[in-house]
């Protein structure tokens, strides 16, 4: 039998966190369908894996210390980021300078992001909007990038006209 456990975890890590104890005996099931579709029939999945999950947050040095301090999760590494070490910055289309510090931390295989907006961005937009409870994006392991892009547009489209 599996057990699952969520905790409440959203004022620290930003997401409820799901610990899980799997059962030796446990078959996964596959899936009944994977994008795209190898021509001997045999499926092949859209995406390999999770390889990122970036939380935009309003104090990263707080968040740090909190991740650190009640999950002894780090060590961070600390990058900041402006027209002066990126080029072409781009907000919906358009062409525009923002600034942000990011914290980078590695765990097991999935690099933890944390975003702070220093400036008007997509990113003090997001968190504005959902004021830190919710998880920016997740970055997606792919083999074939416009292959999967051009899958998930007509999806999209097909979701669009229904």
């Amino acid at each position: 039998m599996n057990k699952y456990n969520y905790l409440s975890t959203s004022d620290s890590l930003s997401f409820i966190l799901e610990i899980v104890d799997i059962s030796s005996d446990f078959i996964k099931p596959g899936p009944d369908y994977w994008f795209p579709k190898e021509k001997e029939g045999i499926p092949l999945p859209v995406f390999k894996g999770i390889s990122q999950v970036g939380i935009v947050v309003d104090n990263l040095k707080e968040k740090i210390r909190k991740y650190e301090d009640t999950y002894n999760i780090g060590p961070w590494h600390i990058e900041e980021y402006n027209s002066d070490n990126i080029k072409d910055m781009f907000v919906y289309e358009n062409r525009k300078d923002y600034s942000m510090k990011i914290a980078f931390c590695v765990l097991g295989n999935i690099q933890f992001k944390l975003i702070e907006p220093l400036d008007e961005s997509i990113y003090s937009e997001f968190y504005n909007r959902y004021e830190g409870k919710l998880i920016h994006h997740l970055r997606m392991d792919v083999d074939d990038y416009h292959g999967v892009l051009n899958y998930l547009r007509i999806r999209i489209l097909v979701l669009l006209l229904k």
